[in-house]
């Protein structure tokens, strides 16, 4: 079921304010290549979270977006997709509704972010060269 965003939101952000854990299934392909639309769901829960962490943000334009913090500068996050080869988001750090805690994969398999396997995959991706990244990603989208 589609559900439009601005409800999903209100609802999952209302969840994550009571403690509790959402999970739900994104759209876009801004995430690629640990999130794949149409076959990925994230776990998302209210917890402290920093640069590296895939994070649910409420930009200045009301808009909600999945993507990972790049960097943090006084009270202004930086936010990238693992597929933005360049753009990126600004928000405040109270803007951030919640933090990924795994990812649940089509198969049913869950990557839990906060092993070390999963970490050093996010940091070898982050350091990839961007003409490399471009190749994979092409690939990818080509694929899905």
């Amino acid at each position: 079921m589609t559900v439009p965003n601005e409800i999903l939101f209100d609802q999952v952000c209302g969840l994550l304010d009571e403690g509790r854990e959402v999970l739900f299934r994104p759209k876009g392909n801004s995430m690629l290549p640990f999130i794949k639309e149409g076959h990925d769901s994230v776990r998302l829960r209210k917890e402290s979270w920093d640069v590296g962490d895939a994070v649910l943000a409420k930009l200045p334009n009301s808009q909600y977006v999945l993507h990972r913090v790049f960097s943090i500068e006084g009270n202004r996050v930086t936010l990238r997709g693992d597929g933005n080869l360049a753009g990126t988001e600004t928000c405040r750090k109270e803007d951030i509704k919640g933090k990924v805690i795994s990812v649940v994969h089509r198969s049913g398999r869950e990557s839990l972010t906060c092993k070390s396997s999963y970490n050093f995959k996010v940091r070898l991706w982050l350091h990839t060269p961007r003409i490399v990244k471009r190749v994979i990603l092409a690939i990818l989208r080509r694929c899905i």
